[in-house]
């Protein structure tokens, strides 16, 4: 997907993603081939070290398990030979319960509100995504060919749109 983007010419910064797609595979593709910058959410048990001496000696540590400060903190994750920031942003649910999202980037010069206002965009995304599949009947469709198909998943973005509006 984002071989095409590039080759579409789109103009882009930033890889925004959760922890599904944050393996230091895609870290790598991201950084070292597409030569962009990435802001994704870690998954809690993920290995990092803070010094570059640390991650020499194999020593990392879970980063659930660090003294966070308010701001960003520059380390290595494992797997990956370039610097990162690490960020631990703290919310607030709708349910007022307190929520948790570890964040990486290889924008080293990135600021904390630079940070989660960036990767908050990717919100819109999900909530498009879910009002396809609860609102427009996609996963439904009784088309057979390709080209009602076409039609019926157009509609439905179509439909969707004009739903979000």
């Amino acid at each position: 997907m984002l071989l095409t983007c590039r080759r579409n010419q789109l103009k882009w910064r930033y890889v925004l993603a959760d922890s599904w797609f944050s393996s230091s595979e895609n870290m790598k593709f991201i950084h070292n081939n597409l030569k962009k910058q990435f802001i994704l959410a870690l998954k809690s048990n993920r290995l990092v070290a803070l010094t570059q001496k640390d991650k020499l000696e194999g020593r990392y540590v879970r980063i659930d398990t660090l003294d966070w400060s308010k701001e960003p903190v520059l380390g290595w994750i494992k797997g990956l030979e370039f610097p990162v920031l690490f960020h631990r942003q703290v919310f607030k649910n709708k349910d007022g319960s307190t929520g948790l999202l570890y964040l990486i980037s290889n924008d080293v010069e990135a600021t904390k509100s630079t940070i989660e206002a960036t990767y908050q965009k990717r919100w819109k995304v999900e909530v498009f995504h879910k009002n396809i599949k609860s609102n427009t009947a996609l996963a439904k469709s009784p088309a057979k060919t390709a080209r009602t198909q076409s039609n019926h998943i157009f509609m439905s973005l179509y439909a969707g749109a004009l739903w979000s509006a």
